[in-house]
């Protein structure tokens, strides 16, 4: 089932012991995100994130959740896959109205003061941000600005962190965390191998591919690290992927070869821009077929932070290099 023909209110048993919730996010072209809740063996569930933190989208999850016969008093945890919103925004709330655990890779959790408390200072990180990249100075300051999305959440830190390899305290099921960088530097995929599930956030969608942008708290290199990821998911076989986004699928291998084709494709073509005389990152985005120009801002800023992703992934590699200046001039290596 498609995404946009997805009819919300949406729950229903994704799997044995696997109940999952279309949780929406308002005013966003993604339309909901999936949040999953896992069976545990004392009575409780886990759940796979938790939604983006609106009135509307903690009733729609609070609703889902009953359908299925699940009181939010039953939640033992959250795991947030990633600190982006529409996964980690109704964290808070759910655990101020269950007292469950909050989980999250040590990388993501650093991030949160930064990016959800930090006010000026990551307003100003991002200002410099836009500078380097040569975004235009009538630009700068409504797109700064344009990132706050405190007001969308409740903030909460994690008890739990889950590093590589770690198990979930999910009582009766073996179910275990997968790092795969990219997409965040933290962001965290869930494996249990019994069950044969996959539970991928953001990191392996079904027909669209997330975002990997470099920005003001990336790591140095995100699609380097996201490819890496990749690659090393096509080692957990053919389970049933639980996406964030869209629908359930088949076929992880051949989806992160795909997706894996894809940005090598992209690779190419922002190379080809550079040739013909794009020199910084804003004018490589806009001049990229998947750029929206038009668009809100925050989907004018993914284009940039992807721009710019792929411009350090060639740089990387060899094939373009940039000067030291403000903005920065991106030339053809060879």
């Amino acid at each position: 089932m498609l995404a946009q023909r997805l009819e919300l209110p949406y729950a229903a048993e994704a799997s044995p012991g696997v109940w999952v919730v279309a949780v929406p996010i308002p005013d966003n072209p993604l339309r909901y995100v999936l949040v999953y809740a896992i069976a545990a063996a004392d009575g409780g569930v886990v759940l796979v994130d938790a939604g983006w933190g609106a009135v509307a989208s903690f009733e729609a999850l609070r609703d889902g959740l009953a359908a299925g016969g699940i009181g939010l008093a039953d939640v033992r945890g959250v795991v947030v896959t990633h600190l982006h919103p529409d996964h980690y925004g109704l964290a808070g709330h759910v655990h101020e109205h269950s007292g469950c655990w909050v989980a999250m890779h040590p990388a993501d959790a650093r991030l949160i003061d930064d990016r959800y408390r930090g006010g000026e200072t990551m307003r100003r990180r991002t200002r410099e941000w836009l500078v380097a990249a040569g975004a235009p100075a009538a630009e700068i300051e409504d797109t700064a600005q344009s990132l706050s999305l405190r007001a969308t959440l409740s903030v909460v830190d994690p008890d739990v962190l889950l590093t590589h390899g770690d198990r979930v305290p999910l009582a009766g099921r073996d179910v275990r965390a997968v790092h795969t960088p990219g997409h965040t530097p933290g962001h965290l995929c869930l494996h249990d191998p019994d069950a044969g599930l996959f539970w991928s956030g953001d990191h392996l969608l079904p027909r669209i591919t997330p975002n990997i942008g470099f920005h003001a708290q990336s790591d140095p290199d995100p699609l380097g690290d996201y490819l890496r990821s990749l690659a090393e998911t096509r080692a957990y076989g053919e389970p049933l992927v639980l996406p964030g986004h869209e629908y359930r699928f088949r076929g992880l291998g051949e989806r992160a070869a795909a997706i894996a084709t894809h940005h090598e494709e992209r690779l190419d073509g922002v190379e080809a821009l550079v040739r013909a005389g794009a020199r910084t990152v804003w004018e490589v985005s806009r001049s990229l077929e998947w750029a929206v120009p038009a668009g809100p801002r925050y989907l004018q800023r993914s284009a940039l932070a992807e721009a710019y992703a792929h411009l350090i992934h060639l740089e990387t590699r060899g094939r373009v290099r940039r000067a030291g200046t403000t903005p920065a001039i991106w030339t053809v290596a060879a």
